[in-house]
């Protein structure tokens, strides 16, 4: 038994309007990737008396960050922008 769980950019949605703009937002936080899986393993050692069970479980998740770029010049401090 299993189960997986998957999810992609087009998935999902938008929340960038005329206030967040007007703020400098310019791009939506963007999913790069996302997962989820899993698996179980179990049964009998000895007769209705001694059972095995394992599971294992791999999960993660990767995005992309508005406003988030680059240092074009490396080593130099760069403090953000407040908004």
């Amino acid at each position: 038994m299993s189960a997986d769980e998957y999810s992609t950019r087009a998935l999902q949605s938008s929340n960038l309007d005329s206030a967040l703009i007007a703020r400098g937002v310019t791009t939506n936080p963007k999913l790069r990737n996302l997962y989820d899986y899993g698996a179980a393993l179990g049964g009998p050692i000895m007769r209705d008396k001694l059972w095995f069970f394992t599971s294992g479980r791999s999960w993660g998740t990767q995005s992309d960050v508005a406003g988030l770029y680059f240092q074009q010049t490396p080593g130099h401090l760069v403090l953000p922008r407040r908004i």
